[in-house]
């Protein structure tokens, strides 16, 4: 069961209801999965923004009683993702800027982007 954040939409825009915000990523999916899905204490040690996304994801993590004892927040954005598919000119325009210092991805994102 994954929890997810409806982002309110403009009337005019019906595309946009489909928009949804999941606090996560890979090893933060994983770490929720094993505690709500099977009950084994997990946390996760690293670091979020002091930014709307780092709160959501603190408080998403914190509802599904993911240990968050070790996590450091920082002042600034928390990371962010997109979907390859959808974002892949978007994306390749932010990676070729200089702005990204580490992207992660998947070997299906991977392909995806570099086909």
């Amino acid at each position: 069961e994954v929890k997810i954040h409806v982002l309110s939409c403009h009337d005019d825009d019906p595309s946009a209801a489909n928009v949804k915000t999941l606090a996560g990523g890979s090893v933060a999916n994983t770490v929720r999965g094993l505690r709500t899905g099977f009950g084994i204490s997990s946390g996760i040690i690293g670091a979020c923004g002091d930014d709307d996304q780092g709160e959501f994801f603190v408080h998403n993590m914190n509802f599904n009683g993911v240990d968050l004892s070790r996590l450091r927040k920082k002042k600034g954005h928390t990371a962010q993702w997109l979907m390859v598919r959808n974002f892949k000119q978007p994306l390749l325009k932010l990676l070729e800027s200089g702005n990204i210092d580490l992207c992660f991805a998947n070997e299906d994102e991977a392909t995806e982007l570099l086909r």
